[in-house]
């Protein structure tokens, strides 16, 4: 049995990872402090890896992957009755996506270009997309120092070596 990328609440009280134990990558989520059982959060067809957290700790980001789509970017409500909705679902590949501090952006890469850039779009929409690299870019990461400030730090190979302001796109 394999597992992936671990996603840690907020709040400090649930991870969040994918697992394989049914064959397939679905995601699971368990209390941080290891009490208690693993529990089942998403089972699906296709695999799913978690991205993020919204801030406010109500939406999970994940990335869901298809034959016909590849990689896109889903919702689950983490309450309620916890049907997950597409937030990017296109013919390219969208995954490293992460929330910005205030809960209103989707920073993301995408190779729509025909090669991988960083975007961002409006959560939970509607709205267009604004480009953030033009010369490439992965691994966006928010700057979570000033809630007040969207900046965006992005690199090739590990380094991050850009770093874009967002002003009311």
């Amino acid at each position: 049995m394999w597992q992936q990328k671990i996603c840690g609440a907020l709040s400090s009280r649930r991870i969040v990872f994918g697992s394989n134990r049914k064959g397939i990558f679905n995601l699971y989520w368990k209390l941080s402090s290891s009490a208690g059982a693993d529990e089942l959060l998403l089972e699906s067809d296709l695999p799913n890896a978690p991205e993020d957290w919204s801030s406010d700790g109500r939406f999970l980001l994940f990335r869901s992957g298809g034959p016909q789509t590849g990689n896109d970017l889903w919702i689950l409500p983490v309450a309620g009755d916890k049907k997950p909705f597409p937030f990017l679902k296109t013919p390219f590949d969208e995954h490293e996506g992460q929330f910005s501090p205030d809960g209103k952006w989707i920073a993301y890469q995408s190779n729509e270009s025909g090669r991988f850039e960083i975007y961002v779009r409006p959560f939970p929409g509607p709205g267009g997309k604004w480009p953030i690299s033009t010369g490439g870019g992965t691994n966006a990461v928010w700057s979570r120092a000033r809630r007040d400030e969207a900046t965006i730090a992005m690199g090739h190979s590990g380094e991050f070596h850009r770093t874009g302001r967002l002003d009311n796109p």
